[in-house]
């Protein structure tokens, strides 16, 4: 091949590997409202449909690893292609993680089946929709190659963690005053801990983006890129 045949090919590469994180992302958005709808009504179907969508994220992440790992053995990427191709592993790890978080909440919702709610459910779907956002736009700055807009969506965690906090006040508050509440409850916050995560893992995401445009990675110092 010519220089200019390597180049053409790497740009397919490399392209063809973009598209496949934006589908893998709008897949773990949409699977996101999926699981609040099933949780908020009581929708036993969706909260399956989630389940078997996990499966298929893992699937995309394995694909998207191999196609990593031959476009390093087979191009030989340098400088910024190189970091578009380690980053778009790294990100691919955190979006599975994300579909593994929706995939936990399915399965609370499955075990509460049609019990009883509690006598007031918190506001997961602003919780929900704040870290679809941060999602869609972190994918959106990944797109456009958009540092600033990186980092606006990493200012964002702070209202998620705050909308977090908010919920576990409530639901304190419901098991306090209604001790028949509490094992309802207590799945509830683990719904609300999941959410909160798939805001981390956002930021992780753009953490990654960051290195991806700039080559510097700085971890944020109260968190682990590696956190359960």
């Amino acid at each position: 091949m010519t220089h200019i045949q390597n180049r053409s090919k790497l740009d397919r590469d490399l392209s063809d590997l973009r598209d496949d994180m934006v589908r893998m992302s709008s897949h773990v958005e949409a699977m996101t409202e999926k699981v609040v709808s099933a949780l908020l009504e009581h929708n036993l179907d969706k909260a399956r449909e989630v389940r078997a969508e996990e499966k298929l994220i893992d699937s995309m992440r394995y694909e998207i690893e191999e196609k990593c790992i031959t476009t390093l053995a087979m191009q030989a990427p340098l400088a910024r292609d190189l970091r578009i191709v380690i980053a778009a592993s790294h990100i691919a790890v955190e979006i599975e993680r994300m579909a593994d978080y929706d995939n936990g909440i399915a399965k609370i919702v499955l075990r509460l089946g049609d019990a009883a709610p509690v006598p007031w459910m918190p506001d997961f779907r602003s919780l929900q929709v704040k870290v679809c956002t941060m999602l869609r736009s972190a994918q959106e700055a990944y797109l456009k190659s958009d540092l600033n807009g990186v980092r606006q969506v990493m200012a964002m965690d702070g209202e998620v963690d705050r909308l977090y906090k908010a919920i576990q006040s409530d639901l304190f508050e419901v098991m306090g005053s209604d001790p028949a509440t509490i094992g309802r409850a207590q799945s509830l916050l683990w719904v609300a801990h999941n959410l909160e995560r798939l805001g981390d893992r956002v930021t992780n995401v753009c953490e990654r983006i960051v290195f991806m445009l700039t080559g510097e990675l700085h971890e944020d110092k109260k968190r682990s890129l590696n956190q359960a």
